[in-house]
C-alpha cells in the first residue's frame, strides 16, 4: 500500500478545486449598447443559425460606431475568450474585440480577417483569443475594422464566451432555457429496451439521433452498454436541450428499441415534460398508448413561458384538431374522383421513420381523403423504380 504525503494530498485538492472553480461568462452579443446607428439587434435570414434567431450586426450606418457591454470578472487570471460569427468563403466583414478597463485597452483580436477552408458558408463560427485579465468591471467593445462598412450578409456577431477553463468546448447551448424529459415505461417490455429520439430540426444542422436509459441523454443511436430499461422502469430526468435547438425547438420522434434496429411492437410510456430536473417544474404529462410504436412531438425551444408550454403538443392532438376543421368544411359533393388519370398525394402520416397509433393514422387518412385522392384506391409505385 502506498501512502501519499498530506502536502501532496492537498496540492491535488487544491488542483480540483481550481478545475471545479472555472469563471465562465456568457454574453449575448445584442445585450451590447451601440454608441450609433454603426451596430444593430437583427433577426433576418442570416441570423437563422445563431442562437436566439438573433445577432448583432455592424455592416452599416457609422463606420466608426461600436457597441459595449460592461462584464464582472471576479478572479484575476488568464482567460480564453470565444467570439461567434457568421462565416462566408466569399464576403469579408472583419470586427474587433476589444477588452478594457477604465478606457484601457488590455487585449483584444480581429476577427474574420481571412477565410477559413474547413468551414461552411452561411455557418457560425466560433474563434478565440487568450488573455490575462484583472477582476472587476470590465468593459467589451466591438468595433469594426479599418473603420469601414461590408456586406450586410456578414459581420453579425451571436455571442462572447468567456471562461479560465481552457479546455472547455464553446457553445451557447448551456446558457440558455433548459428543458428535461422522464420516461416512465410501461409493465409490457421484459427484454431491455431503451427510447430512441430522432430530432428532426428546422434548419441546418437538420437532424440528430439521440437515446434515452438509465444513463440519461446520450448522443447517438445506442446508449451504454448495460443501462436498458425493462417494463415499470424509468429514465432519470433527460437534458433534453440539445435536441431542440433554444431559438427554433424540434420535432422530437420517439421510439421503443432493443436496438437501433429492433422496434418494440408497442408504445407504452408516461412521458413528463419539465423546465428544470424535479416534480415541481413538470409542465405536461403524455400518457402514451400507441400500435404501432411511435410518439411524434412538436417540442417549442423551451418551457419557460406560457405561450411555449402551449406549443408543446403531440400526433394525437394535431390529427384532431385538423380532423375537427376537415369535419366542419363544406366538401363540394359533385363530381367523382378521377379513374383514367388518377391523382395520387404523397404524405407523411407520422414522422420521419416513424410510425404512429393505428387510431391517428386513422384519422389522418380520413381527413386527407376529403380531397378525393387516390391513395386508399388503387396503387403506383412510389419514388420510382431501382434498376441493379
Amino acid at each position: 500500500m502506498t501512502r501519499m504525503r498530506p502536502a501532496l494530498i492537498s496540492g491535488l485538492l487544491l488542483a480540483f478545486a481550481s478545475l471545479a472553480a472555472a469563471e465562465t461568462i456568457f454574453v449575448e452579443a445584442e445585450t451590447f449598447q451601440p454608441s450609433s446607428d454603426g451596430w444593430r439587434v437583427v433577426k433576418n435570414r442570416q441570423t437563422r443559425s445563431a442562437s436566439r434567431l438573433t445577432s448583432l450586426n455592424g455592416a452599416r450606418g457609422d463606420p466608426k460606431g461600436s457597441a459595449s457591454r460592461t462584464i464582472t470578472v471576479h478572479e484575476f487570471d488568464s482567460y480564453r475568450i470565444w467570439v461567434r460569427h457568421i462565416y462566408h468563403e466569399g464576403r469579408r466583414g472583419a470586427f474587433r474585440l476589444a477588452v478594457l478597463q477604465d478606457g484601457k485597452e488590455l487585449a483584444g483580436k480581429d476577427f474574420d480577417l481571412k477565410p477559413r477552408p474547413k468551414s461552411r458558408n452561411w455557418s457560425y463560427v466560433w474563434d478565440a483569443f487568450d488573455a490575462d485579465l484583472p477582476d472587476g468591471k470590465l468593459e467589451l467593445r466591438l468595433t469594426k475594422c479599418g473603420n469601414k462598412n461590408c456586406s450586410g450578409y456578414v459581420r453579425h456577431v451571436d455571442c462572447i464566451l468567456i471562461t479560465t477553463d481552457k479546455d472547455l468546448p464553446p457553445s451557447y447551448v448551456p446558457y440558455a432555457r433548459q428543458t428535461y424529459l422522464r420516461v416512465a415505461l410501461g409493465d409490457i417490455y421484459e427484454r431491455g429496451v431503451y427510447v430512441h429520439v430522432f430530432a428532426d430540426h428546422y434548419r441546418d444542422p437538420w437532424y440528430a439521433h439521440y437515446s434515452l436509459s438509465r444513463a440519461g441523454t446520450t448522443r447517438g443511436i445506442r446508449p451504454p452498454p448495460r443501462k436498458l430499461l425493462l417494463g415499470g422502469e424509468s429514465t432519470p430526468w433527460c437534458n433534453i436541450t440539445p435536441m431542440l435547438y433554444q431559438d427554433s425547438g424540434a420535432i422530437l420522434n420517439f421510439t421503443v428499441r432493443r436496438s437501433y434496429t429492433q422496434r418494440s411492437e408497442r408504445l407504452k410510456a408516461r412521458f413528463e415534460f419539465a423546465s428544470a430536473p424535479n416534480e415541481e417544474s413538470i409542465v405536461r404529462t403524455m400518457d402514451v398508448e400507441a400500435e404501432p410504436n411511435g410518439l411524434v412531438v412538436v417540442a417549442p425551444p423551451d418551457l419557460v413561458t406560457i405561450d411555449n408550454q402551449r406549443r408543446l403538443k403531440r400526433d394525437k392532438e394535431f390529427a384532431e384538431a385538423t380532423g375537427r376543421i376537415a369535419d366542419a368544411y363544406d366538401w363540394p359533393t359533385i363530381g367523382r374522383k378521377p379513374e383514367r388519370f388518377p391523382f395520387f398525394v404523397t404524405a407523411t402520416l407520422g414522422g420521419y421513420g416513424t410510425q404512429v397509433d393505428k387510431d391517428i393514422e386513422d384519422r389522418e387518412r380520413k381527413t386527407l381523403n376529403y380531397f378525393g385522392f387516390c391513395n386508399d384506391e388503387k396503387s403506383y409505385i412510389g419514388g420510382g423504380i431501382w434498376y441493379m
